[in-house]
């Protein structure tokens, strides 16, 4: 019974399943060390050629120096025009009283007035007084004199009541006068002449200075491209070692499925194998059976 039942596979027929070759990945990850290596080697490079090219300590100091200052100056000046603006809306609204004040007492004597006190009222009064008294005045003449120095008489009260708000007035006046003096302290010319030089110098700092920053700006290019190209390999050996795994797992499920089927075609073969042995058993007994017996077996 050596020989394999019918439709059944020998173990020789299973087909041969390939195994990823660790070599084939080693030598692609050698290769792709060798490429980040170098790259790692440039950065380096470029990272001390970086160090290099540095302002020096003086130049830095002058430059921080100058833009503090004219931060500075900037602050002050911002705070000068708000106190100049302060003093404009002032005298503005001190014009704005001097003319309401004006107007009121315009209102009250008329502007045709040509008595602005009650000094020069009370004088031209005097006159009038002399001027009657002296008898040569005709009877119209006379009423013309008395009519005006009882308008004068009444202008008097009104020009008492106005003192306060003349005085008022030159008060307003002495202000304004004052803020004005107050304007011409504020003045920041200087602070913006001091300004101007202050950023000429920077300008000169900046010139000189340049040919450092476009080289570091070089090299600083240079160094994001070689993370560029690190960041490629690291991700083209992660997808290597990815792939490699992928093959990995598959090989193994292959040689699992395999296995099963091994198993299952061994446990098969051995029932059907079994079952032909019975049957070959049964098939010599009734072969047996049906051969003559000899007469001494039949005696017997």
């Amino acid at each position: 019974m050596s020989s394999t039942p019918k439709g059944m596979s020998n173990n020789n027929n299973f087909q041969k399943i390939k195994r990823p070759d660790v070599s084939v990945r080693d030598r692609k990850l050698d290769t792709l060390n060798v490429q980040l290596k170098k790259v790692d080697q440039e950065i380096t490079l470029l990272r001390k050629q970086i160090d290099q090219y540095q302002i020096n300590d003086k130049t830095a100091n002058e430059r921080k120096s100058l833009l503090d200052e004219n931060k500075e100056i900037i602050k002050t000046q911002a705070n000068l025009k708000t106190r100049r603006n302060n003093i404009h809306d002032t005298i503005k609204q001190l014009d704005a009283q001097i003319k309401r004040k004006t107007n009121e007492i315009n209102d009250r004597l008329g502007k045709k007035n040509q008595y602005n006190s009650t000094a020069a009222a009370k004088q031209r009064i005097a006159e009038i007084e002399d001027i009657i008294g002296s008898g040569d005045l005709s009877i119209v003449e006379e009423k013309m004199m008395v009519k005006e120095m009882q308008s004068l008489n009444k202008l008097m009260k009104d020009l008492t009541l106005i003192e306060p708000i003349k005085k008022s007035i030159d008060t307003d006046k002495a202000k304004i006068a004052e803020l004005k003096e107050q304007l011409s302290t504020l003045n920041s010319r200087e602070m913006s002449n001091k300004f101007e030089q202050n950023q000429k110098k920077l300008d000169e700092l900046q010139a000189s200075s340049q040919a450092v920053y476009d080289k570091r700006q070089t090299l600083y290019n240079k160094r994001t491209a070689l993370y560029k190209r690190r960041d490629e390999i690291y991700a083209q050996i992660r997808q290597i070692r990815t792939d490699f795994d992928n093959e990995f797992k598959a090989f193994k499920s292959k040689l699992e499925k395999e296995r099963l089927k091994r198993e299952q075609d061994q446990l098969l073969s051995k029932v059907l194998e079994e079952k032909e042995g019975a049957l070959s058993k049964l098939q010599e007994k009734l072969t047996h059976a049906k051969t003559p017996a000899f007469t001494y077996e039949i005696e017997a």
